[in-house]
């Protein structure tokens, strides 16, 4: 269990964050147990997408799933979010069972999904809208998180007139927003160049290291998920089950450019190539 102790002076809204993450350290718990899906085509065939599933993340911890495309590592993330429900087992978020979207989970795509109509601001506002904070704390919130991004001055602006790397801190910041207790990401960065890729990696961890949220993370990019987690699950091909589970013991903050480049991560990364290039015949 991980504790955030200081604040280190940071914004007002970010310090609330912090506290209550302190206060609510058992929130956010992901326990998956024997989870099957099966789904059924247009034309009546059953697809056994994942099959006997079972995996914990911790409150407060950051892991990844890496596995072959098609393998049901988005089906998993949908389950967790309560958009899919599993055909056998069960999935648990904060010891509930999840059958339903939940308000405490916050869920990123590899795509923005940004409010074309809506600015800059006023996207990341719209999830409090919904939950109903009053017009001023709204602002204040999407203020803050608009510095904390590196977005401040462009409050005004449409989705059309970002950059693509400013486009996803937005959505990163739309999605710390609502404050969840769990962070869902189906490849978040996969739409970005390589340096604003690398770039927004080391902005978002450095955020997380802070909050201490719990998240999951499903990517194709084996460097990402060692760089960003604590835990790397590497999925078998359809259907999809856990076959290997790599600790990274890394220390934190990480500098996640310079990270990839000792000699630590090269022999994390041969380990996590090692059991998914088995699913490749290789």
């Amino acid at each position: 269990m991980r504790h955030v102790r200081e604040t280190r002076g940071e914004d007002q809204v970010v310090d609330a964050q912090l506290k209550a993450a302190e206060d609510t350290t058992s929130v956010g718990g992901i326990r998956i147990r024997d989870v099957s899906h099966v789904f059924v085509t247009p034309t009546g065939k059953a697809v056994q997408a994942i099959e006997h599933v079972s995996l914990d993340v911790h409150p407060g911890e950051f892991v990844s799933i890496v596995g072959p495309s098609g393998c049901g590592k988005t089906t998993v993330m949908n389950m967790i979010a309560g958009v899919v429900n599993p055909t056998g087992g069960t999935v648990h978020l904060n010891g509930v069972e999840c059958t339903a979207p939940r308000r405490d989970v916050g869920y990123m795509f590899a795509r923005d999904a940004l409010i074309p109509w809506r600015t800059a601001k006023k996207n990341i506002e719209f999830g409090l809208e919904i939950r109903g904070l009053p017009r001023a704390r709204r602002s204040e919130v999407a203020l803050s998180l608009m510095k904390r991004v590196g977005l401040e001055g462009f409050e005004a602006a449409y989705p059309k007139e970002l950059s693509q790397g400013m486009r996803q801190r937005l959505a990163v910041a739309r999605t710390l927003a609502i404050d969840p207790n769990v962070i869902l990401l189906d490849e978040p960065f996969a739409a970005l160049d390589a340096e604003t890729r690398v770039n927004l990696q080391h902005e978002f961890s450095h955020m997380w290291h802070r909050l201490k949220k719990t998240v999951l993370l499903v990517t194709h990019d084996l460097q990402e998920a060692i760089a960003l987690s604590d835990r790397v699950l590497v999925m078998s091909g359809r259907p999809g089950s856990i076959k290997a589970e790599i600790e990274i013991p890394l220390a934190r903050p990480r500098n996640i450019a310079d990270l990839r480049f000792t000699d630590e991560f090269q022999h994390l990364a041969e380990q996590v190539w090692s059991k998914l290039k088995e699913e490749y015949g290789n």
